[in-house]
């Protein structure tokens, strides 16, 4: 027959029964621990003590105010010019709305200006010579041409390359024209102007 503790519901096989030894030293263990909970009670006893107080005085202290009173001390402040310019501490934007909109139309106009400049070009003084050899500048006065160059000139004037007292020759006007020759080899015209606007 088995050493079962029929009174304990923890106890299960294989466990064994604590002695009387083991219950008296629990016992005494637990007494220390006893003064200590009512040492750490007596404190909060304290401390609650101290905040009841400190709520008493503060509730006489306030002073009893009429209802027009209460509701003028509970409406939101009307805003001042210092706390709109930032100086609450909260951060403000950098840029104002319509400081953004000019910036960004700023931008785009620049942008557009450097690509107009540095892609597209105006040639005009266009001698016999060039007219001959190439069908795309035979009638017009001046063309607005695509360069094939970033950042060249602007303005082309095709007529400071060719020498009246030479004979006309297209191999040695092109190659007067150095890299500017594609301007006339192959021009990819965007505008046609039937009068030159720079004379």
């Amino acid at each position: 027959m088995s050493n079962r503790n029929w009174d304990n519901p923890d106890w299960h096989e294989g466990m064994t029964l604590p002695s009387r030894k083991d219950k008296h030293k629990r016992k005494k263990t637990k007494q220390p621990k006893q003064r200590a909970d009512v040492q750490e009670h007596a404190a909060l006893q304290e401390i609650q003590q101290a905040r009841e107080e400190a709520t008493a005085t503060s509730a006489v202290v306030a002073p009893v105010l009429e209802p027009d009173e209460r509701d003028l001390l509970l409406s939101p402040a009307p805003a001042r010019a210092e706390e709109s310019a930032g100086t609450d501490g909260e951060l403000q934007p950098f840029f104002s709305t319509w400081q953004r909109v000019l910036l960004w139309t700023g931008t785009v106009l620049v942008t557009i200006v450097v690509l107009l400049w540095g892609k597209i070009g105006y040639v005009h003084h266009i001698p016999d010579l060039v007219r001959d050899n190439v069908p795309a500048y035979q009638h017009d006065a001046g063309y607005l041409v695509l360069k094939p160059w970033w950042f060249g000139p602007p303005v082309l004037d095709l007529n400071t390359y060719a020498r009246d007292t030479e004979r006309p020759d297209w191999e040695l006007y092109k190659a007067r024209l150095g890299d500017y020759a594609a301007i006339v080899d192959n021009p990819y015209i965007l505008w046609k102007f039937a009068e030159d606007p720079l004379q």
